[in-house]
C-alpha cells in the first residue's frame, strides 16, 4: 500500500512552506490519501526526519527549495526503493528546470498522486567524498542537482547567511558581495586522465542544468545520463566576471571562452588552500582540500508528470 511522508521546511521561499502545509492536508484529506507530514525545525533536520522514517514510507516528498531536497536525499535509503518527489516552493528551485513537472503546488500535488498524470523517472545522483583541513576523515554527500567549489560555493554562503531578498534577486545580491572579497583556486582536476591545473574561478560540477536560481553553469547536463558535467571557469577579472555573469543567466555560457566545459563518471579535486563547496546551493564545508565526485547512474526513482 502506498504511504506518503511530506517533509516540509516551512521557512523556504519566504514563507512559501509554511503556506503550503495547509494546501497538502487539504488535499490529502480530501482524497483520502495515507499520508503524514513532518516540518522541519532546524538545518539537516530533514534529513534527520528521512532516515528515521524510510521504513514507514514509500514515497517520500520534499516541500521547500533545492536545499530541501538535498537534505532529504542525505536521509533517503537506496535499499528501500523509495519513490522520491520535489514540490518546490523555494529560492531558487532550480531541480525542476531538468524534468516536466508542474509548479503550482495543487498541480504538483495532483501528478503526485495520480498515476495517470505521472511518470516514475529513474535518475543519476552525485556523490562526493572528500576532505577538510586539519582533519583526514572522509566526508560523504549526495546531490541532485550539482556540486561547486569556488566562487558559486562562496555565493551560496553568503546566501544562506544574508538572505535579504528572495528568488533570483537574493542571489545576485549574493554576488555582488562576493565580488568583493572571492579569491581564485590554485588546484588541479583530474577526469578522463587528463588533469587541469593552474588558478581557477570556480569548478561547477552539473547533475543538472542550473543553480542559483538560474544560473546556466552546466547547460548541456542531462540528468539521467550517467555523465556529470563539469565547468572550469578560467581566472577573470571582477569587471570580466561581471560580464559573463548575465551570460550564465541567459543561457549562454557556451559563448562564453574562460569556461571550458566537459563531462565524465568521476572528478578529483586538489587545492592548495582550503576553500567552500556546496552541494545543490548548500554550503557543506567551507575548508574543503580535496574532493572525489562519481555519478550514481539511475539511483534515485522520481515522479515527473507526463509529456
Amino acid at each position: 500500500m502506498k504511504k506518503f511522508l511530506y517533509i516540509i521546511n516551512p521557512t523556504a521561499g519566504k514563507g512559501r512552506g509554511n503556506k503550503t502545509i495547509q494546501k497538502v492536508h487539504y488535499y490529502c484529506d480530501k482524497n483520502k490519501i495515507n499520508y503524514k507530514v513532518s516540518i522541519t525545525k532546524y538545518h539537516k533536520h530533514a534529513t534527520e526526519i528521512a532516515k528515521n522514517e524510510n521504513s514507514n514510507f514509500t514515497h517520500i516528498i520534499a516541500v521547500g527549495g533545492d536545499g530541501t531536497a538535498n537534505e532529504v536525499l542525505n536521509g533517503i535509503d537506496f535499499n528501500r526503493k523509495i519513490i522520491f518527489a520535489a514540490l518546490q516552493v523555494g529560492t531558487g528551485n532550480d531541480l525542476i528546470k531538468n524534468y516536466n513537472f508542474p509548479k503550482q503546488i495543487n498541480d504538483a500535488l495532483s501528478v503526485i498522486h495520480n498515476e495517470t498524470k505521472q511518470e516514475i523517472k529513474k535518475i543519476d545522483i552525485g556523490k562526493v567524498t572528500f576532505k577538510n583541513a586539519n582533519s583526514n576523515k572522509l566526508k560523504e554527500h549526495l546531490f541532485i542537482n550539482n556540486l561547486g567549489i569556488g566562487f558559486d560555493a562562496y555565493v551560496g554562503y553568503l546566501n544562506m547567511h544574508d538572505k535579504l531578498l528572495k528568488g533570483i534577486s537574493s542571489y545576485v545580491l549574493a554576488v555582488f558581495k562576493a565580488l568583493i572579497k572571492y579569491k581564485m583556486l590554485e588546484c588541479d582536476i583530474l577526469f578522463n586522465d587528463k588533469i587541469f591545473s593552474g588558478k581557477k574561478l570556480m569548478i561547477t560540477i552539473g547533475n543538472g542544468i542550473s543553480s542559483g536560481g538560474g544560473f546556466y553553469l552546466t547547460p548541456n547536463a542531462i540528468i539521467d545520463d550517467e555523465l556529470l558535467d563539469i565547468s572550469i571557469f578560467e581566472k577573470l577579472s571582477r569587471f570580466k566576471l561581471l560580464k559573463v555573469l548575465p551570460k550564465a543567466l541567459l543561457n549562454k555560457l557556451e559563448t562564453v571562452s574562460e569556461a571550458k566545459m566537459y563531462n565524465s563518471k568521476r572528478v578529483e579535486i586538489k587545492l592548495k588552500e582550503p576553500y567552500f563547496m556546496h552541494c545543490d546551493g548548500e554550503v557543506i564545508s567551507n575548508n574543503v582540500t580535496s574532493a572525489t565526485v562519481k555519478c550514481l547512474p539511475s539511483a534515485l526513482k522520481i515522479i515527473t508528470g507526463k509529456k
